[in-house]
């Protein structure tokens, strides 16, 4: 009989765990969704009125739509300076010799290798800002 319950317990969150991961593999609502769904909570927990639902549900969009908005220019930002290094490395490379162009190289191999080891130039390892160990 123990073995039986336990079976259900552990058949039972088995069953959980991979729903929960079936809604995380759907992808995430929009912002526009959340701002529903938040909308809906503030009117059961809040006991809004239809008026006050109406409101918050218009700021909460206007809000979810003001930052989604911000996080696309964020990207686009980001691939503008991402393109203008690209130019940027590019121009330097062309005024180095073949010599220089492969210490560059290497010193930007240093550097990448460095960061990906959870180095920080400002503050090296087992320093803090000002050089205590």
């Amino acid at each position: 009989m123990k073995n039986w319950i336990l079976g259900v317990v552990l058949c039972s969150f088995l069953c959980s765990g991979l729903s929960a991961q079936n809604q995380r593999m759907q992808g995430s609502p929009t912002p526009q969704q959340r701002a529903e769904r938040m909308a809906e909570t503030m009117l059961q927990e809040l006991k809004l009125s239809d008026q006050q639902f109406q409101q918050v549900k218009q700021l909460l969009l206007e809000n979810a739509e003001m930052r989604q908005e911000a996080i696309q220019q964020g990207r686009q930002a980001m691939e503008a300076r991402r393109q203008a290094a690209t130019a940027q490395e590019e121009k330097i490379t062309s005024t180095l010799t073949e010599e220089q162009r492969l210490l560059w190289e290497a010193w930007k191999e240093k550097r990448r290798s460095e960061d990906a080891g959870g180095g920080n130039r400002r503050f090296p390892k087992n320093r803090g800002p000002r050089g205590e160990r």
